[in-house]
């Protein structure tokens, strides 16, 4: 029988004629597939014998080849499939499929592709190699890609490796599928993504990672063999079948793997059972080799990379990434970067009077967050800029800004300066940047305003409001008037305005002259001489309460020229709005001299801030916070601490959500609907302004510590907003006298009047009097010398009076001369003895 069956094969190869290629579809079959099919084969076998055949279930397939024939399946159907298949075996024609290759095949039954699970595991090992082991895998609907994903998720669990897969249909609108991929891929924090949709399903997804701002350095996309054509986008990966690399569509695709397939076949002279043989030879398991492509795109091209040759990665050249980088994707969390305003010196290289606490304060929020794994899927980053500056100035922070501009992140801390603050809001409008801005202070009542500043919010009461407490504070203590300066700006004129509003609702008198209050904001000692009479002013007073409404700078220099004009401690107490313990010692704005005199005057005195750090919350963070760095948190490094946890919370609540949290007005959103619990208190912006709606107010006292050697800022009470009574003391004060009894506010108290050779100085009046005594004796002493003269010249006899006589003029001057001294015996008092 076998040597029948050999007969019949010989004498059927020797009969045989040119070999043809039959195209077989069906009604199912799309007609540009069909027609790729045609043209691709025509087109690279010029003198082939091709023809094409509509079946159905009625079909008698192979009965009119009339020659040798190699039937190429595309119909799709798999009753039709398995009718080929049949006809193969029982007519001797060669059946190759585009189909899914199956476990079990026939004879005379081929392949053009390699199965889903031989391409999982290639895939698979690219990911090995390039060390990625938290993926996420996108598919569409289609049966192969269901397939796909299916065999990858069971492969990636054998390798411990985390994924997440999701559908996405190719049929999806482009803004629908961006909305998914924020929603569902990015808020996951998946940085290293599997393409398995075809190709416009596939274009859709690019022109969403690139939209939602993914497709950047640290991001890695591979895409499968059905999606080569998808883009020309620099850094993307395709792993595709060998001599697939450059199929322009899904139909070119296929026909360009059935000419791979024939590509060493002579169609003039061979057999079929020769055509047969080759298959066998070429074939593992009736499938091509287990080979695949790795291609890149680079300069808008794509490129063969490498090979992966059963599941064994070869890297030939070099991987562009996304970003425009050869750095391949780590497996780290993708980073959420927000900026500081953390420089250390000014544009002019002076060093910046105070700025370390926003350094500071920002750096271990984001340390704590990532202690507390707050976001799970993500890292956070800080990006530090140096556009801060003591004062602004337009060229330094434009420029600044505009080197930093695609650096800054989801949000940016700009620097505590109100004038650096606007400045930087009008520099952030005008470059395009639209990130919100989250202060720790900016604290002028002009950034108040929701409606005119819609990217601002910050974490300070605005310093107007603590001018405000500042009033109350006096009236605690029955005080009724005081010396009042304030700087010639926005800030200044606020502070001012709110003051004296509620200083005189409250019977308080600013005593020194309204045309003597108001100071140059870059006051310093080169003005001084400018300003000598407003200091004699208001020493002249006598009031012993200063509230100095300035930046800190000016506010030291303040103190300078006080005690240069004779002030001393305990001569004045100082209402300050904030607190300069510790930025006045570190400053580089102000000389030696200055600093010593500031810290002879500051004892004493009373501070507005805050409350920092409240609670037990407050002490755990303080004692995290001196594990990190090793010494404890000083004041206004709280207001920094909530501003970046605030930016936090709103990322949070974002990705919580599904939100993208790199859209600047929907993390504007997050950011002012987020409640939580940080160092200052409750944390949560008020609906209809620009800061925190509820704030605990600290009262303390600047006291030097001999033991540390600086001044320590001593919290003796609290303000708190809705509470009564609103003013609270935990701890005595200590005045500038180092007593805890309550001074004056005056410096000559009459029930108290120590002498003191320094307060000796002639007034005005007194001036006034003295010199008209002087000149009325000096009329009486020259009218009676020369009476006396005359007298003696004319040897005139003096008569004692016997008699009533009439008063004359002599006698008003005698009684005019008793009453004088009369008046200078008044005069000398206590001091006659």
């Amino acid at each position: 029988m076998a040597i029948s069956i050999l007969i019949l094969e010989v004498l059927f190869s020797l009969a045989s004629s040119k070999l043809s290629i039959w195209i077989l579809y069906s009604q199912e079959t799309d007609w540009g597939l069909i027609n790729q099919m045609s043209y691709d084969l025509s087109s690279t076998y010029n003198s082939i014998n091709l023809f094409q055949e509509l079946i159905d279930e009625k079909s008698q397939i192979g009965r009119n080849f009339s020659s040798p024939a190699i039937a190429i399946d595309l119909t799709q159907n798999l009753l039709l499939n398995q009718k080929i298949k049949e006809a193969a075996r029982m007519n001797h024609f060669i059946s190759i499929k585009i189909d899914e290759p199956t476990e079990s095949y026939e004879e005379w039954e081929y392949f053009s592709h390699i199965s889903t699970s031989k391409y999982t595991k290639s895939f698979i090992s690219v990911l090995l190699f390039l060390g990625w082991n938290k993926i996420g895998i996108i598919y569409s609907d289609s049966t192969d890609n269901i397939r796909f994903r299916s065999y990858f998720e069971k492969e990636l669990t054998f390798y411990g490796a985390n994924f997440f897969s999701r559908i996405f249909g190719n049929w999806l609108s482009q803004g629908v599928t961006d909305e998914l991929i924020s929603r569902e891929i990015k808020v996951k924090g998946l940085n290293h993504i599997i393409i398995a949709n075809e190709g416009k399903g596939a274009e859709k997804l690019i022109s969403s990672f690139i939209s939602k701002n993914m497709y950047k350095e640290g991001f890695g996309l591979i895409l499968g063999s059905k999606s080569a054509w998808a883009s020309n986008r620099d850094g993307l990966i395709f792993i595709v079948e060998k001599d697939l690399e450059y199929a322009k569509n899904l139909n070119n695709y296929h026909s360009l793997s059935i000419i791979n397939f024939l590509r060493d076949i002579d169609f003039e002279s061979e057999s079929i059972y020769a055509v047969k043989a080759l298959f066998q030879k070429s074939t593992i398991n009736h499938q091509p080799l287990n080979l695949f492509s790795i291609v890149n795109v680079q300069g808008s091209s794509k490129k063969i990379v490498g090979y992966i040759e059963n599941n064994i990665v070869n890297i030939s050249d070099t991987i562009i990434y996304p970003g425009n980088t050869t750095i391949a994707p780590s497996s780290q969390k993708p980073p959420i970067i927000i900026s500081v305003a953390s420089g250390d010196s000014n544009f002019n290289g002076l060093k910046l009077g105070s700025n370390s606490h926003l350094k500071l304060g920002s750096s271990f929020a984001l340390k704590y967050a990532e202690y507390i794994h707050i976001l799970e899927n993500f890292s956070l980053k800080l990006y530090p800029t140096d556009c801060s500056a003591d004062f602004y100035y337009r060229p330094f922070s434009y420029n600044c800004l505009l080197s930093h501009k695609d650096s800054l992140g989801v949000a940016f801390l700009p620097s505590y300066n109100d004038n650096v603050c606007y400045g930087t809001i009008k520099d952030f409008r005008d470059l395009g940047i639209k990130i919100p801005l989250i202060s720790d202070e900016c604290t002028s009542e002009l950034f108040t305003n929701k409606t005119a500043y819609p990217e601002f919010v910050r974490i300070m009461k605005s310093f107007a409001f603590h001018s405000n407490m500042l009033a109350y504070l006096m009236s605690i203590f029955s005080w009724k008037c005081a010396v009042v300066f304030y700087e010639n700006s926005t800030f200044g004129l606020d502070m001012y305005k709110n003051f004296y509003n509620v200083a005189k609702t409250l019977g308080i008198k600013i005593v020194n002259d309204e045309d003597k209050r108001m100071l140059n904001p870059l006051y310093s000692p080169q003005l001084y001489g400018n300003y000598s009479n407003y200091m004699k002013n208001a020493i002249a007073t006598q009031c012993k309460i200063v509230v100095p409404l300035l930046e800190p700078t000016p506010m030291f220099n303040l103190f300078g020229q006080l005690y240069d004009e004779g002030i001393r401690r305990n001569d004045m107490i100082f209402l300050l709005y904030l607190p300069i313990a510790g930025y006045f010692e570190n400053s580089q704005a102000i000389t030696a001299d200055t600093k010593t005199k500031v810290k002879e005057l500051l004892f004493g005195s009373l501070v507005l801030w805050q409350s920092e750090w409240l609670g037990s919350y407050g002490a755990s963070l303080i004692a995290l916070g001196n594990k990190f760095y090793g010494f404890y948190l000083y004041y206004g490094t709280c207001p920094s601490f909530d501003a970046m946890m605030l930016g936090i919370h709103g990322i949070k609540y974002l990705i919580d959500a599904g939100g993208d949290y790199e859209d600047p007005e929907l993390l504007n959103e997050g950011i002012r609907k987020v409640k939580f619990i940080g160092c200052s208190g409750t944390v949560q912006i008020s609906s209809n302004s620009n800061e925190k709606s509820t704030a605990i107010i600290s009262i303390m006292n600047e006291i030097y510590n001999e033991t540390l050697g600086y001044y320590v800022n001593y919290p003796v009470g609290t303000y708190s907003i809705g509470s009564n009574p609103p003013f609270s003391f935990t701890r005595n004060i200590i005045w500038p006298d180092n007593t805890t009894n309550v001074p004056g506010e005056k410096r000559l108290n009459p029930d108290n009047c120590p002498f003191n050779l320094r307060l000796i100085r002639d007034s005005d009046a007194g001036s006034g009097l003295y010199y008209g005594l002087v000149f009325g004796i000096t009329i009486i002493v020259v009218f009676l010398s020369a009476v006396i003269l005359v007298k003696i010249y004319w040897k005139s006899q003096i008569f004692m009076i016997t008699e009533r006589c009439e008063v004359k003029a002599n006698d008003y001057l005698a009684m005019s001369m008793i009453f004088i001294d009369f008046l200078q015996y008044l005069a000398m008092g206590p001091d006659i003895y």
